[in-house]
C-alpha cells in the first residue's frame, strides 16, 4: 500500500460523511453540504498537484548538492544516483540514494540539511555481505 492510501481513505470518509448528511438535509443544507463537498475535492487536487510539483523540485536540487558534494568528495570515482520513485509512493525531496560504480552491492542515502550540508544518513546492503568494510561509509572513515 503507498503512502497516499491514508489520505485517500480519509478524503473519501469525509466526503462520504458530507454525503450521508446531505441526504438528510432540506434544499437550502443539501446545496451547502454540495458546495462543501465539491470545495474539498478541489482543495485536495490543487493541494497534492502543487505539492508533487514542489516536492519534485527540492528533490532535484538534492541531487544536484549531492552530486556536487560527492565530487568533491571522491574525485576520481564514478557513481548513479537512483531517480526512480516507486508509483504510489511519496517523494523524500532531501534523501538521495547513490550507487557506487565499484561498490554497486551497496546503496548509500545521502540527506541533505539547510545550507546545503550533506551527510551519509544510511545504506542498504545484501544480507550475506562483510559489512565491517564498505569503501563509501563516511561514519567510520573521515
Amino acid at each position: 500500500m503507498g503512502d497516499y492510501a491514508l489520505e485517500r481513505f480519509l478524503l473519501g470518509v469525509i466526503l462520504f460523511v458530507l454525503f450521508l448528511i446531505a441526504i438528510f438535509l432540506r434544499k437550502r443544507g443539501r446545496i451547502v453540504i454540495s458546495i462543501l463537498f465539491i470545495a474539498i475535492l478541489i482543495g485536495y487536487w490543487v493541494f497534492y498537484g502543487i505539492r508533487e510539483q514542489v516536492l519534485q523540485n527540492r528533490y532535484e536540487e538534492s541531487i544536484e548538492i549531492v552530486d556536487t558534494y560527492l565530487q568533491d568528495k571522491y574525485p576520481n570515482e564514478t557513481w548513479t544516483i537512483d531517480t526512480i520513485v516507486e508509483e504510489g509512493r511519496k517523494i523524500r525531496p532531501t534523501k538521495v540514494k547513490v550507487i557506487f560504480d565499484n561498490e554497486q552491492s551497496v546503496d548509500y542515502i545521502y540527506k541533505v540539511y539547510e545550507k546545503n550540508r550533506v551527510i551519509l544518513y544510511e545504506y542498504g546492503y545484501p544480507e550475506n555481505m562483510d559489512t565491517t568494510n564498505f569503501m563509501h561509509d563516511e561514519t567510520h572513515n573521515n
